[in-house]
């Protein structure tokens, strides 16, 4: 009972510790707008590819990270930019896109990205499969994007 006596008085502080010390500290991040498009390789969906947008000139993230926005294809071709979390999109810019396409294989219930398929052709930033310009307060829809390897 002497414990509980003495703690008493201190236990509202020791909750407003804690409970400050839970917070998860916000970091800022340049606003994002969306950013979607649809992509064949040889006629076909290139399922689980990565679509890499490359800033024509790096951007000035609040939180000095380096921002590359990426996107994966699905299995109907399309696919959704996003930056900092999920397909929420990409900051105001101008991006040249290149894509890798590696063979994955799960081992022990882990995804593992091999080589590319295409081989490097189409990762080239000086080489884009495509440019876009993502302005702010608007929806940027890429134009189907049409590679061929043969």
């Amino acid at each position: 009972m002497l414990r509980w006596s003495l703690a008493g008085p201190y236990l509202p502080l020791l909750l407003l510790i804690v409970c400050v010390g839970c917070g998860e500290v916000e970091r800022p991040e340049l606003p994002v707008f969306p950013v979607s498009g649809s992509i064949l390789v040889d006629g076909k969906p290139p399922v689980g590819a990565e679509i890499r947008c490359r800033p024509s000139t790096p951007l000035k993230d609040p939180a000095k990270r380096t921002i590359e926005p990426f996107a994966f294809v699905e299995q109907d071709g399309t696919f959704k930019v996003g930056t900092y979390l999920g397909d929420d999109g990409a900051p105001p810019g101008e991006y040249s896109l290149t894509i890798v396409w590696p063979v994955i294989t799960v081992e022990g219930g882990e995804e593992i990205r091999g080589a590319d398929r295409l081989k490097g052709r189409f990762d080239k930033p000086d080489q884009p499969i495509a440019r876009v310009t993502v302005k702010p307060d608007e929806d940027t829809c890429i134009p189907e994007i049409l590679l061929k390897t043969r």
